[in-house]
This record gives structure tokens, sequence and C-alpha cells, in this order.
């Protein structure tokens, strides 16, 4: 069961997910508007997943130091595991609605084949994952 400080950490910590859609469309932005007229559209990928995964720990870690800590980094991966479940929802209701494409273009996007081919989907939900345990490892031992 999990008592009171994690309740309240994951709830806090499921509010803050809500300005991580924000910073990938920022993410998106800077790419089309900047990184692609410097350096064009094929080093563009990397730089802009390697911009999006710093905007994404830095987020979190702003957005997590002033919640309550968890009584474990166990409880910190639970909400890791909660943000990838909120962006994979994220990102099937925006392959549907917003791009009118099936479902399937989104497990395309999951697949190692498509991570070897460029798309870094899987890498950005890793740093989902790990960045909430991170960032609470470190608030633990202070």
């Amino acid at each position: 069961m999990l008592d009171i400080r994690d309740k309240r950490f994951l709830g806090q910590g499921m509010f803050a997910w809500l300005f991580l859609p924000l910073v990938a469309l920022f993410n998106i932005f800077l790419r089309d508007g900047v990184i692609i007229p410097l350096v064009g559209p094929e080093m563009a990928v990397p730089i802009s997943t390697v911009t999006l995964l710093v905007m994404l720990y830095a987020t979190a870690y702003f957005l997590l130091t002033g919640v309550e800590r968890p009584t474990s980094c166990r409880i910190s991966l639970l909400l890791g595991v909660i943000w990838v479940g909120f962006a994979i929802i994220f990102q099937a209701l925006f392959v549907m609605f917003a791009l009118g494409k099936p479902l399937s273009e989104l497990w395309k996007a999951l697949s190692l084949p498509a991570v070897l081919e460029g798309n870094l989907f899987l890498v950005v939900l890793a740093m989902l994952f790990i960045a909430p345990a991170v960032c609470a490892s470190k608030r633990l031992r202070d």
C-alpha cells in the first residue's frame, strides 16, 4: 500500500506531466524554425532529439523538486511508468486524430527497426521512464 506521502508525490507528478507535451511542442517549433535552417534536415533529427531529452529532464527536475519526496525510488519508477503510459496515450490520440493516421503508425514508431531508421520515440519514452527516478533519487539523498 502507498502511504500518503507517496500518493501526494504520484498525484503531483501526474499533474507535472501536463507540462511535458508543451516541452515537446516547443521542441518541434525549435527544430522546424531554428535547427533545420541551421544544419539541414538530416542532422536536425538527432540534434532535436538530444535537445528534447535535455529539456524533458530539466523540466522533470524543475517540476519534481518542489513536490513531496517519495518514500523510495521504486515509487519514482512507478511515476515513470505512468508518464510513459500517458505519453503513449497522448501520442496515439495525436496520431489518430490530429494526423488522421491509423494506430499502426504508432506501433511502427515503437519498434526497433524504427529506431534504427532514425525514429527516436523509444529513446524519449526511456527518458520519461528514468527522469522521475533520477530526480527523486537525488532528492532522497538530500
